[in-house]
C-alpha cells in the first residue's frame, strides 16, 4: 500500500511496541473499520511496523543466541511473542540451522567424492591431466573438521535457545523440544 514503516533507534523498547501493534490488530478486527480511508492507512501503517518489528526481533534473536547474550534473547523472544509469532520465529530460525548444517555436510560430501574420483590415496588427476594431487585427503578433513564445527555451533546455539525458553516459559509453554518434534512430525 505504499506506506512505510518508520525507523526507529535502538532504545525502542521492542517487546513493548510488539504488544501495542498486537493490540492494534485487534482493535481494527473487533470494529468495522472497512471503507474509513485513515483508518485503512493506519491498519497498513501497523501492519508494515510489525513486519519491521518481526525483523528487528528476529536479528537480535539471532545475534543474541550466537553471542549468548541473555539480554538480546529475551528481549527477542518476549517481542516475537507479544506479535504472536513466537512458535513461528523458532521453528524458522531452527530450519535454518538445519539447513546451514546440510549445506555444510554437503560440501564435505563432495570434497570426499572429487577425491574419489582422483585416484588412490589422494594422487589423481581431479585438476588437469597429469596433475598430482597429494592435498585432497587432507582437504576433505578440512570439510569434514568444518561440518562438525558447524553442527557443534548450531547445537550449542539450540541449546541455549531452550535454555532461554525454559526461563521465558510463563509466557511460553511451548518447549523447543515440542516445537521441532511438530516439525519432524509434519
Amino acid at each position: 500500500a505504499g506506506v512505510k514503516a518508520r525507523r526507529w533507534g535502538p532504545e525502542v523498547d521492542l517487546p513493548k511496541l510488539a504488544r501495542l501493534l498486537t493490540d492494534a490488530d485487534q482493535a481494527w478486527g473487533e470494529a468495522d473499520l472497512a471503507g474509513i480511508r485513515v483508518c485503512e492507512e493506519n491498519q497498513a501503517f501497523v501492519q508494515a511496523c510489525r513486519g519491521e518489528v518481526r525483523g528487528r526481533a528476529m536479528g537480535l534473536l539471532e545475534r543474541g543466541v550466537e553471542s549468548r547474550a541473555q539480554a538480546d534473547v529475551g528481549s527477542a523472544l518476549l517481542t516475537l511473542h507479544g506479535l504472536g509469532d513466537l512458535g513461528t520465529c523458532i521453528g524458522e530460525m531452527l530450519q535454518d540451522m538445519v539447513q546451514r548444517v546440510k549445506k555444510r555436510f554437503m560440501r564435505s560430501l563432495e570434497a570426499k567424492r572429487a577425491v574419489g574420483i582422483g585416484g588412490i590415496g589422494g594422487i589423481g588427476v581431479i585438476g588437469g591431466a597429469g596433475q598430482s594431487h597429494r592435498n585432497e585427503p587432507h582437504q576433505v578433513w578440512q570439510e569434514l573438521e568444518k561440518s562438525m564445527e558447524e553442527f557443534r555451533e548450531s547445537a550449542l546455539c539450540a541449546g541455549y535457545l531452550e535454555k532461554m525458553l525454559r526461563k521465558k516459559q510463563d509466557f511460553s509453554g511451548t518447549k523447543l523440544v515440542e516445537l521441532v518434534d511438530q516439525e519432524e512430525g509434519r
